[in-house]
């Protein structure tokens, strides 16, 4: 493969991008086994990037669309299966803590809070000590949860 070659994205990659959320979130359900954890890093990544737009209106609008298709659920699902993985668990955490900075009305933190968000954070966390971006992540994740929680 030539330099330019590796800094492309993969056709897979490209398709996430352009999926519609429901259709994202739906895949990434059907991916939570060993063989899928290429597409799952891809749709973490990809719903990191909807969540943050900067284009007006549009993120609210992938948020609302994410959340109603049941993506924080499989992102737990995701957290709890990968917990070991880095890549896949700091990949979520920070597409999760993204969704929480995100939020309007903080609905999904407190949907985060009861499917054990604030724990799963916690043990990734510990578990990683060495990768320091990933520690950011569960970090931030952490605080907003905590401080949700005390509210």
């Amino acid at each position: 493969m030539d330099v330019i070659g590796q800094y492309l994205p993969t056709k897979d990659q490209v398709q996430i991008r352009f999926m519609p959320n429901k259709t994202l979130v739906n895949k990434m359900l059907g991916s939570l086994n060993p063989n899928g954890r290429d597409l799952v890093i891809d749709g973490c990544d990809s719903i990191r990037r909807r969540v943050r737009s900067e284009v007006p209106g549009v993120a609210k609008k992938n948020l609302k669309e994410l959340t109603d298709a049941g993506a924080l659920d499989v992102m737990i699902d995701v957290l709890k299966l990968w917990m070991e993985d880095a890549p896949v668990s700091g990949r979520c955490a920070k597409a999760l803590m993204w969704i929480v900075r995100k939020s309007p009305t903080d609905s999904e933190a407190d949907q985060l809070l009861e499917l054990g968000g604030l724990k799963l954070a916690e043990r990734l966390k510990g578990l990683h000590q060495d990768d320091l971006e990933l520690q950011k992540s569960a970090k931030e994740l952490m605080k907003m949860l905590q401080t949700r929680a005390g509210a």
